[in-house]
């Protein structure tokens, strides 16, 4: 019942909304997006997104949209409808940070991670910001695999990286873990998942 808002540095707003009806039809997003999905699997899938649709909003974000944007956009939010949103970011290591006196990506990403805990605390928005990994680390499952980790580390409530455990040969399901690597005010867990 809350907002969404869903800032996306690398895919467009139809391509995430056919991969969402993908995985809600369990349906090959490659055949949606071809049209040769029709009929009632779609037309349900549909349904489900429109359910949940109307409070999300993708923004295809670009090199104006660094955080002074994205908080002026979750307090438009908040105001438009009195509840503080949910606000992905995907991802951390691409938005834009318009400070000269950030020299490096490390500390970019420094002030991005402090920055959106203090947008967090502002406006009551929940914040999840998809980070990369460092390729040196795909293996590990640890805080210092997230890349330029400094701020992650100390700046993030909770943590998590998805670690593929198995998949079949043809790509069609895979066994992952989500380890909650970090978590200031639970515990860590491991969770599994099958993803079709």
């Amino acid at each position: 019942g809350v907002p969404v808002l869903f800032f996306s540095y690398e895919q467009s707003a139809a391509e995430l909304r056919t991969k969402t009806l993908a995985r809600l039809s369990r349906k090959e997003n490659q055949l949606i997006r071809a049209g040769k999905i029709k009929g009632p699997d779609l037309d349900e899938a549909v349904k489900k997104y429109r359910d949940f649709g109307r409070r999300l909003t993708i923004i295809e974000a670009d090199f104006h949209h660094n955080v002074g944007t994205i908080r002026l956009l979750a307090q438009r939010e908040r105001r438009q409808t009195g509840k503080a949103p949910v606000i992905f970011v995907d991802y951390l290591q691409v938005v834009p940070v318009a400070d000269p006196a950030l020299t490096d990506k490390r500390a970019e990403v420094d002030f991005l991670v402090s920055e959106l805990r203090r947008l967090a605390r502002d406006t009551g928005a929940s914040i999840i910001a998809i980070s990369s990994m460092a390729r040196s680390e795909y293996k590990r499952v640890q805080m210092s695999a997230f890349k330029e980790s400094g701020g992650i580390e100390y700046g993030a409530d909770v943590a998590a990286i998805m670690d593929v455990k198995d998949e079949r040969a043809d790509g069609s399901e895979r066994i992952i873990d989500l380890a909650v690597v970090k978590n200031r005010n639970g515990r860590r867990k491991k969770i599994n998942f099958r993803y079709e």
